[in-house]
């Protein structure tokens, strides 16, 4: 976990699988699951923008899939998209980006236009 260690701006001494990260843009997240067997990751008090990036880069260098609130799985994209079902591709139900990902959670964020 080398790519958080920088962020790291407080642990929880009783768990040490618990820590609060800071993105360079300020935003941030509480992040549960920290360790050297992390097979699942939570992430809450969760922000928009920096923060959305890293977490499609551990998604992806980790090869875990994002389950945002409300919507769909998404699958980081770490590798080739061609060893993906059809229809996850036709889908997009793909992440490669912080952007992604934001415009799949609060795409008002970005200034688009959401569909009802």
């Amino acid at each position: 976990m080398e790519l958080i260690q920088p962020l790291i701006v407080w642990s929880d001494e009783r768990n040490e699988e618990h820590v609060r990260l800071r993105a360079p843009d300020g935003g941030e997240a509480d992040l549960y699951g920290v360790g050297e067997d992390a097979s699942v990751l939570l992430f809450t008090r969760w922000c928009l923008g920096d923060i959305c990036e890293l977490t499609a880069k551990l998604a992806r260098e980790l090869h875990m899939v994002i389950v945002p609130p409300d919507r769909p799985v998404r699958s980081s994209l770490s590798g080739s998209a061609r060893t993906c079902p059809r229809t996850w591709r036709q889908r997009r139900l793909f992440v490669r980006t912080g952007i992604d990902l934001q415009r799949i959670i609060d795409p008002a964020s970005l200034g688009e236009v959401t569909q009802t």
